[in-house]
Formats: structure tokens, sequence, C-alpha cells
């Protein structure tokens, strides 16, 4: 599949505990707020994520392997973390660009 076909959608079809992950995410969100969400997302959101998409995935599926499903699934996750889409992906943006 062209990288540019690839949305959440479809890769919710391919993998649905995607969809069970984002959604433990949106009501941890809810729960302790954006900030601490943030502080979660190596520890706690990442890895889980890791185990679905990307070179790390457990899945066979060569498309839930490719770094396009990762960078797709990492941004909606991450966006659901936050009260303000793209606030978390434009904090870790800000850190990189500035770590020494």
């Amino acid at each position: 599949m062209p990288n540019h076909q690839l949305n959440w959608n479809h890769l919710c079809e391919l993998e649905p505990r995607l969809r069970i992950l984002c959604n433990a995410a949106r009501i941890r969100r809810n729960e302790i707020g954006p900030s601490a969400a943030y502080d979660e997302w190596y520890v706690v959101w990442k890895p889980r994520l890791c185990r679905l998409v990307g070179w790390g995935a457990a899945s066979q599926n060569p498309t839930l392997k490719s770094s396009a499903a990762y960078d797709v699934a990492y941004d909606h996750v991450l966006d659901t973390l936050s009260y303000w889409p793209n606030q978390l992906k434009a904090k870790r943006l800000w850190e990189e660009s500035h770590a020494s």
C-alpha cells in the first residue's frame, strides 16, 4: 500500500488493538491531564504502540511493520493524549531540537 493511502482507520482495520490502545490513552488523559499523560508517553504508551506497529511489531503484516504505519499511529495516539491536537508532538520536536 502506498504511504499516501495509509491512515489511522486503515491501520485499525489491520490491527484492532490500536483503537483499544487509543481509547485507553484518551481515558487516561481525562483522568490525569495532558501534562501527566505526556510524562507517561515513553514509559506506558509508546512501548505498547511499538508492539502493534513499526519495525518491532509482533505482526507479520508488512504494512503494520512499516515505518509509515508507525508514524501514523504514533502521531494519532500522541495527539489523543493531548487536549489540543499536535501539542505534544510540537513539544517533542522542540525538545529534540534543543537537546544538548
